[in-house]
């Protein structure tokens, strides 16, 4: 058994994974979710990003989730509005493409 034996990856899913396109925009986005230890909701992910307009990310994590990239694992109350909004998580397909 090899020390990394948890990160190879099959010639096919490699290969598919590189076929996905993504925008300059959704890769920020994606890497947003990839960098952070919990969940995040879109107006989380807008602050971090030093977004002021949630419609600078919520169509790009709308996209992820359609590709599959991320996934919505819940809700949330946001605490400025007080809504219930979703919260994503990046898929083991984005966490076995990240560099």
């Amino acid at each position: 058994m090899t020390a990394h034996a948890s990160h190879a990856m099959r010639a096919n899913s490699l290969s598919a994974f590189g076929q996905i396109n993504l925008a300059e925009r959704e890769a920020l986005v994606l890497s947003c979710f990839l960098l952070s230890a919990a969940p995040l909701s879109d107006r989380e992910v807008m602050q971090r990003l030093g977004f002021t307009e949630g419609n600078h990310v919520r169509p790009r994590i709308s996209g992820l989730v359609a590709r599959g990239l991320l996934c919505e694992i819940g809700n949330a109350k946001d605490a400025d509005t007080g809504r219930t909004v979703r919260v994503c998580i990046p898929t083991s397909v984005a966490r076995r493409a990240a560099p």
